[in-house]
């Protein structure tokens, strides 16, 4: 479910693309958000089965599946990448301490503000511990990607997440996605949610203007084209 379609509409940018837009609803309804911070709920589930020490080495011990003699059965390709970027250990340390800025605590009785309005943090609570953490993990680096959207200026670029991040960040979902998979019968409505995530990402990954490398880039063709 989608919480923050008014607050998305009113942050951002008015000058910014409708395909922005929709991104930040996309990571939007997979986060859970309420507009832009987590309920105390989310954000304890979040940080109870999560432990990232600097400057950003998530800490988990990946248990090896054991292959299946059967070779039409997929194998993990994908090994996880334990590292998030600068602002999302910065961010996690935030929900840690429950600020103010990221976590709130609802002001009603509606039991639908204290339930856990992440998806893919509800759907994984029952994973395996180190499959859990990846998807812990992951929340955490797609919550920063958000953000980032969120301050986003018609004529700037991510100032904290780079393309490095971007595709760190799919090497992992693709690793959870295999994971999932190789269960029988694997969670549809996790790989739902990872494939979107990993669409959404990816396609900001594409758009250079959001990258100062690309934008470098992208203006020293023009220099040197004389234009």
């Amino acid at each position: 479910m989608l919480y923050s379609k008014n607050f998305i509409d009113n942050t951002m940018d008015k000058a910014l693309s409708a395909d922005l837009r929709t991104a930040a609803y996309n990571l939007s309804a997979i986060l859970g958000d309420t507009n832009g911070k987590l309920n105390t709920t989310t954000a304890t589930l979040l940080i109870s089965r999560l432990d990232i020490a600097s400057p950003g080495r998530p800490v988990i011990e990946i248990v090896p599946q054991a292959q299946s003699p059967d070779w039409s059965t997929r194998l993990t390709l994908e090994t996880f990448i334990p590292e998030v970027s600068s602002r999302s250990f910065d961010i996690f340390n935030k929900i840690k301490l429950l600020d103010q800025s990221l976590v709130y605590v609802p002001l009603t009785l509606d039991i639908d503000e204290f339930s856990v309005r992440s998806p893919l943090l509800l759907y994984t609570k029952s994973f395996s511990r180190d499959s859990r953490s990846v998807a812990h993990v992951l929340y955490v680096e797609l919550l920063s990607i958000y953000l980032e959207i969120l301050g986003l200026k018609a004529n700037g670029n991510f100032s904290r997440v780079s393309r490095i991040d971007i595709t760190r960040i799919d090497n992992n979902i693709r690793w959870l996605s295999n994971r999932v998979e190789s269960i029988s019968p694997p969670n549809l409505d996790v790989l739902k949610i990872l494939r979107d995530a990993q669409r959404t990402i990816l396609f900001l990954r594409s758009m250079n203007r959001l990258f100062i490398e690309g934008y470098n880039l992208s203006k020293s063709k023009l220099e040197g084209s004389g234009m």
